[in-house]
């Protein structure tokens, strides 16, 4: 449902001056002409603030596709799926750290904890909203197997496609890195990016569901040929970044044509790109930022419940005033955080049961 303000301005100059004077006030050091030590490029912190930036850019996206009419909204389109693009990256990336330090101890329980923690809250907010939408049980557990979040007593929302694909890429991950070698591994893990990819265009998922698939494996590829990669950035980050951001502008110009926002090769382009641009952003800045630190721990529930928490505010209705769409966004971090919450404390438990169970 398409819904139309009385006035676009609360939400433009959210997205377009506060959103960026927030990420800005968030530099801590720029590293132009020093090099900025290899420690700190992509520390946990680091993506941590990314990620808040990402769900954030993605919230964005997701409210301004539903604006009637979208103006200047329009344009967030466009970095919302580069966002999830630097998400996979992020994901990829972590994970192969993780494995990285912890070797073979880093598979113990890998599949049950990693599984548990992003089913968990998909499973608490699928609940909630069907007895809030007194959905039947039929239909409730149909909405589960399939992994939609119910929004309303004869639709879902289709938000879940990122859950399926994380799943697909954690278990490959699993059974790549545990019974091959590196090497191997890699290369059977860009290879199932590309299958994933002809999959979803067999099925006809649409191409938001599959362009940016390969970002997980260039996270893995980024963490594993992480000192090469710095050591060309000492030299080049400036360039790269300029050309990076100067090619991301025109293929954004280029997906404003009607078609070209659906064009695969531009879009894989594109993702490209904005992976270059951040890889060699954050060789030149630190970041800090306890606001985005607190949102991108929660990301996961942020991108669960931001569609849900909108359309159950708004109902029916068409007409929305202006300044409505802050209440949703706050609404949305306040619901976000205490599933988390919960989150943290089922996982914990879990963890605590699988331990005693084993007798450890």
């Amino acid at each position: 449902m398409k819904y139309e303000y009385s006035s676009v301005i609360p939400i433009i100059v959210l997205a377009y001056v506060v959103f960026p004077l927030l990420i800005l006030s968030g530099i801590r050091k720029i590293y132009i002409k020093k090099v900025k030590p290899s420690q700190e490029f992509f520390a946990k912190d680091e993506t941590t603030i990314l990620k808040g930036i990402c769900i954030m850019i993605v919230m964005f996206t997701h409210y301004g596709n539903r604006m009637k009419p979208q103006s200047l909204m329009y344009w967030y389109n466009m970095f919302g799926y580069l966002s999830v693009s630097i998400f996979l990256l992020i994901s990829g990336y972590a994970m192969y750290i993780q494995y990285q330090k912890k070797q073979k101890a880093f598979f113990e329980h890998f599949l049950i904890n990693r599984c548990f923690r992003m089913l968990f809250p998909f499973v608490v907010i699928s609940v909630v909203m069907s007895l809030v939408n007194r959905i039947p049980l039929i239909k409730f557990c149909y909405n589960l197997i399939t992994l939609q979040i119910p929004r309303g007593k004869d639709e879902t929302f289709g938000v879940t496609w990122f859950l399926v694909a994380m799943l697909f890429f954690s278990i490959c991950f699993y059974f790549c890195f545990k019974y091959m070698k590196e090497k191997q591994a890699l290369l059977v893990m860009v290879v199932l990016s590309a299958l994933y990819m002809i999959v979803c265009i067999g099925l006809k998922c649409g191409v938001w569901w599959y362009d940016n698939s390969f970002c997980f494996a260039i996270g893995i590829i980024l963490a594993r040929y992480r000192q090469k990669v710095l050591e060309f950035m000492e030299k080049l980050k400036i360039p790269v970044f300029l050309l990076s951001g100067l090619a991301i502008g025109v293929f954004v110009l280029l997906m404003g044509k009607r078609g070209m926002n659906e064009n695969i090769v531009v879009l894989t382009a594109c993702g490209f790109c904005a992976i270059a641009c951040i890889v060699s952003l954050f060789n030149m800045i630190t970041m800090k930022s306890r606001m985005f630190t607190v949102i991108g721990n929660m990301s996961w529930e942020v991108f669960l419940v931001h569609s849900t928490v909108q359309i159950s505010i708004y109902g029916e209705k068409v007409q929305q005033p202006g300044y409505s769409i802050i209440f949703v966004i706050i609404v949305v971090l306040i619901v976000s955080c205490l599933i988390y919450r919960i989150d943290n404390y089922a996982t914990q438990l879990f963890c605590k049961y699988g331990k005693r169970k084993e007798g450890i």
